[in-house]
C-alpha cells in the first residue's frame, strides 16, 4: 500500500508541473479586437467615428484614435460614451486616403484606410417641365395629371439624387436617381398650390452593417430648394 501510494503521488505531482509548464510553453492567444471606422460628411462639415471593441462585443475606451487626412493633417478622435465611440470633427474635408489609427494597450496598433470622396454645393437645377410643355422656370402652373421631368447638372462626387417635394411640412412626393433626372409620374401629387423640390446628392461606399466591410463612408451634399405651383388640370 505504501509503495501505490507513492506512486500515486509522483504521478500526481508530475501531471500538476506538466500542468504549470504547458500553460508557460504554450499561452493561450489572444483574440484580436474588432476596429470599425466611419466618415460622413455634409456639404463642408466631416464626422470621423471609429469603435474599438473586444471579441465579447465591449467597447474599449481606454486606446488612442486619430486620423490622417490626405494633406497629412492629424485629427484626434475623443472617447464617446453615449456613443460607445470615438468621435472627431473636420471641416473643409478633402478627397482622398484617410488612415485611421487605433492604439490600445490590448492590442498592436491598427492603421485602417478609408477613401474618401466629399461631395461640395448642391443639384444646379436645368429645368422642371411637364408633359404639356409648361415650365416652372417660367414661372408657370405645371400640372400633375402630366409627368412632370426635374433635370439638373451632375454634382462632382455624387452616386445617387434623392428627390423629395413637400406641401408645407409635409413630404408628399420622395424618390432616389442614379442619372441627372427624374420623372414624377402623373398623378402622384396630390398637392395643389405651391409646393417646394428638395434635391441633394450623396455617395455611399462601404458597409453601413460592417459585414463585408469594416468602414462605411456616405458624403451629402447641401439641398436645393425651388418653390413652384401645381395643379391638377
Amino acid at each position: 500500500m505504501r509503495n501505490v501510494g507513492g506512486i500515486f503521488l509522483k504521478g500526481f505531482l508530475l501531471l500538476s508541473l506538466m500542468s504549470i509548464y504547458s500553460c508557460d510553453l504554450f499561452p493561450e492567444a489572444k483574440a484580436e479586437p474588432k476596429y470599425r471606422a466611419s466618415l460622413s460628411s455634409f456639404n463642408t462639415s466631416m464626422t470621423l467615428r471609429a469603435w474599438i471593441e473586444s471579441t465579447e462585443g465591449m467597447s474599449l475606451n481606454g486606446g488612442m484614435v486619430y486620423a490622417v487626412d490626405p494633406s497629412s493633417e492629424v485629427i484626434y478622435l475623443d472617447y464617446d460614451s453615449t456613443r460607445s465611440s470615438y468621435v472627431g470633427q473636420k471641416s473643409s474635408p478633402q478627397s482622398g486616403d484617410y488612415q485611421i489609427v487605433f492604439q490600445s494597450a490590448v492590442a498592436q496598433t491598427k492603421v485602417q484606410k478609408v477613401t474618401f470622396q466629399p461631395i461640395l454645393g448642391s443639384p444646379e437645377l436645368v429645368s422642371i417641365t411637364d408633359s404639356s410643355g409648361n415650365s416652372a422656370f417660367l414661372g408657370q402652373t405645371l400640372n400633375t395629371g402630366d409627368d412632370i421631368l426635374i433635370v439638373w447638372k451632375p454634382l462632382l462626387g455624387a452616386s445617387i439624387y434623392s428627390i423629395k417635394v413637400l406641401d408645407g411640412l409635409k413630404v408628399v412626393f420622395g424618390g432616389n436617381s442614379i442619372e441627372s433626372f427624374f420623372t414624377i409620374p402623373h398623378d402622384s401629387l396630390l398637392s395643389s398650390g405651391q409646393v417646394v423640390l428638395q434635391i441633394s446628392g450623396q455617395s455611399i461606399q462601404g458597409d453601413p452593417l460592417y459585414q463585408k466591410a469594416n468602414y462605411y463612408t456616405i458624403a451629402v451634399s447641401d439641398t436645393t430648394n425651388f418653390y413652384f405651383k401645381v395643379l391638377k388640370i
